[in-house]
């Protein structure tokens, strides 16, 4: 059986929205997105099949959901986008996480002062003081 055989043996198209609901497995509970073994290994399921019929991902991009259906796999419904675009589609995280002007002990979020690990924002003051209680810690046990 083809990779693509697999594939289209492993979703169901939902008539109202347009997508392609995978019905195997996902992470999470009822949200999640849908996995399966390629490649030797496991990967995204609509990744998978949006590289069979559209093409690569470029590098530095990730896909949106448009219809917002983390279990739909219908390439029409995806569009690659940078981790911030993605992140300020998202109606949960995205925008709430995207408005805050500093963090959560106060410290702005600016150029200066923030740092970005992973594709999250990381105060760069937090990040000293978590350092240097660290270092303290480490002196006190280490004697």
């Amino acid at each position: 059986m083809t990779l693509m055989e697999r594939l289209e043996a492993k979703y169901e198209p939902e008539p109202n929205s347009g997508c392609w609901l995978w019905t195997a497995g996902a992470t999470g509970a009822g949200g999640g997105y849908g996995y399966i073994y390629a490649e030797r290994r496991m990967r995204r399921a609509h990744v998978v099949l949006y590289e069979l019929l559209v093409g690569p991902v470029a590098s530095g991009l990730e896909l949106d959901h448009r219809c917002r259906n983390t279990r739909c796999v219908n390439p029409g419904h995806l569009r690659p986008v940078t981790h911030r675009q993605n992140m300020q589609a998202s109606p949960i995280m995205g925008r709430a996480n995207l408005a805050k002007t500093h963090c959560p002990f106060g410290h702005e979020y600016d150029e200066a002062n923030t740092s970005h690990v992973n594709g999250r924002r990381q105060c760069r003051e937090c990040g000293r003081t978590r350092s240097r209680e660290r270092a303290r810690r480490l002196s006190r046990s280490a004697r």
